[in-house]
C-alpha cells in the first residue's frame, strides 16, 4: 500500500517536474526573445537614433561649412584651370522606392561654381532620376564622356538639355571613393566652346590618357570623394 502511494507520489512528482521543465523552455524559446522584442519596439527611435549616428556620426555646422569650402576651392581649380563656365557635383544617392520595394536612385547637384555672368542652375536639378542619364553614366565611368560640341552628343534627351542650358561643350569626370562612383563632376563651357588641345594647352600637357590631363583631373576628383 505504501508502495502504491509512493509510486503515485512519484508520477506526481515527475509530472509536475515535467511541467516546470516545459514551463521552463517556453520562458526561454518564446517569454524572454518576446520581452526582449516589445522593449526593441517600444525603445526602438532612441536604438535607431542612436546605431545611425554610430554609423553615419554628425557633424557640426562649423564643420560641414569648413567641408563646403574646402570642395568649393577644388572646384574653383577646375573652373580656373579649364576656363569653364560652370563647373559642378552630381552627387547620387537612393530616393524613394517602387512597389517592388527596390530603391529609386537618383542625383542631386549639390555644388556648383560658375564664372562672372553665368545664372546656377543647382537648385533646378534636384532628384533626377539617373534612369533618364544611362547613356551619360556609361560613358562617364568610362571616362568618355567629352564633348567639344553638344551638338554631338547621341542621346537626344540629353543633347536637348545640354543645349537649353546654354552649353556649348562639356565634360564629366566620375568621383571614385572606396572602389566605388559616388558622384560625377560636370565641367561646362557656356560663353564659347572649347577644343581639346586648347584645354591640354592650359596645363601644359599633350594628352587626355591617365598619364596625362585626364589622370590629373581625376586625380583632384579623388580629393573631393573624402569630403562628400
Amino acid at each position: 500500500m505504501n508502495k502504491s502511494k509512493e509510486t503515485e507520489f512519484e508520477k506526481e512528482l515527475n509530472g509536475w517536474a515535467k511541467t516546470l521543465l516545459v514551463i521552463n523552455k517556453l520562458q526561454m524559446r518564446v517569454f524572454i526573445p518576446l520581452f526582449f522584442l516589445v522593449n526593441i519596439w517600444i525603445f526602438r527611435a532612441p536604438l535607431i537614433t542612436m546605431l545611425d549616428n554610430a554609423i553615419n556620426p554628425r557633424i557640426g555646422m562649423e564643420d560641414d561649412v569648413a567641408k563646403n569650402i574646402l570642395v568649393d576651392n577644388l572646384l574653383d581649380w577646375y573652373l580656373d584651370m579649364t576656363g569653364a563656365d560652370r563647373v559642378y557635383l552630381m552627387i547620387f544617392h537612393n530616393g524613394n522606392r517602387y512597389y517592388t520595394n527596390a530603391h529609386i536612385n537618383k542625383m542631386d547637384m549639390k555644388y556648383e561654381r560658375t564664372s562672372k555672368g553665368i545664372a546656377r542652375i543647382a537648385h533646378k536639378h534636384q532628384d533626377v532620376q539617373t534612369s533618364l542619364y544611362t547613356d551619360v553614366l556609361h560613358l562617364t565611368f568610362q571616362d568618355k564622356f567629352r564633348y567639344e560640341r553638344v551638338e554631338d552628343i547621341e542621346d537626344l534627351m540629353v543633347r536637348e538639355a545640354y543645349i537649353n542650358n546654354g552649353v556649348k561643350s562639356t565634360i564629366c569626370i566620375p568621383i571614385r571613393y572606396g572602389g566605388e562612383v559616388i558622384a560625377i563632376i560636370g565641367i561646362d563651357w557656356i560663353k564659347k566652346s572649347v577644343d581639346a588641345y586648347t584645354i591640354l594647352h592650359n596645363f601644359g600637357m599633350e594628352t587626355w590618357d591617365s598619364d596625362g590631363l585626364y589622370g590629373v583631373l581625376m586625380s583632384r576628383a579623388s580629393k573631393i570623394g573624402k569630403y562628400l
